[in-house]
């Protein structure tokens, strides 16, 4: 096993790695397999929310998960990011001024170029109702507030996964 003290030597560093690059352990073959399938395979997801902090915050969180996020705080603003985005998701709270999220789903939904993309209702509605309105909606998926994030990675392997 190679080890460095300090001060190190650049000609040792330069050793060790060349070393690591040539004969990779297991540990190392893992964190290379799992960097390079979620470059292959990181969606872009569009949160929409009226509240800036939970939309950023959200948004944050799936950036440092490895996901290409996004954030729009607002509603009138959304479905043009989406024609410039191109997200596969759109996370989408339901009830904000200006346009509802039922409405943003509506104009995605009836827009050809943009009816693929898979939309997740996240909201506070959490009735039955709710749910069934969203899914008739166009809704996939929906996730009430606050989100465990577990739930949403699972929602958006689902997703990952039919891509």
């Amino acid at each position: 096993m190679n080890h460095l003290v300090k001060p190190t030597d650049l000609d040792k560093v330069l050793e060790i790695l060349a070393n690591i690059i040539e004969k990779p352990t297991n540990i190392q073959h893992s964190i290379r397999d799992k960097f390079m399938s979620t470059i292959e395979k990181t969606l872009r997801v569009l949160v929409v929310d009226d509240n800036a902090d939970q939309a950023n915050s959200l948004s944050l969180l799936l950036k440092a998960n490895g996901y290409d996020s996004h954030a729009c705080v607002n509603a009138l603003d959304c479905v043009a990011l989406v024609e410039r985005l191109r997200p596969e998701v759109v996370l989408l709270d339901l009830a904000m001024p200006g346009k509802s999220g039922y409405a943003i789903a509506q104009e995605i939904k009836d827009n050809s170029a943009l009816r693929a993309i898979r939309l997740i209702a996240v909201t506070g509605h959490g009735l039955p109702l709710d749910r069934v309105h969203s899914n008739v909606s166009g809704f996939e998926h929906h996730l009430e507030k606050p989100v465990c994030f577990e739930d949403l990675e699972k929602v958006l392997q689902s997703v990952q996964d039919q891509e």
